[in-house]
């Protein structure tokens, strides 16, 4: 049973993150901000419905830290969202395994297809 308690580590290691960036000028006071609202024609790169969980979420939390929503804000909020998919590599992968008196092993091989 120990012998299998490495695949939950190599699932979690395969994940990856999201790279998140903001822009803002880190001298701005923010405190004295109230009121906000959204780019009239934000283009956030997501579905409709994905949109609408991402805008109701912000609402809510900025709802939640004392501001609201205005037609007139004090500061505007843009939302941009891109996909990056890298090429696939081709790879090759020995493995080599056992589990009492068996012994076995293995090749595997990556082989692009189309681009």
């Amino acid at each position: 049973m120990r012998n299998w308690l490495w695949i939950p580590c190599l699932l979690l290691l395969s994940c990856s993150s999201l790279r998140v960036d903001y822009d803002y000028d880190p001298g701005t006071d923010f405190s004295s901000y109230r009121t906000y609202n959204y780019y009239p024609d934000m283009q956030t790169g997501l579905s409709d419905l994905d949109t609408r969980r991402l805008l109701s979420s912000l609402d809510s939390v900025l709802l939640s830290k004392g501001f609201s929503s205005s037609e007139e804000p004090d500061f505007l909020i843009n939302i941009e969202s891109r996909e990056l998919r890298l090429p696939r590599n081709s790879s090759v992968g020995v493995g080599l395994g056992g589990g009492g008196r068996n012994m076995g092993g293995g090749v595997s091989i990556g082989v692009p297809i189309g681009r």
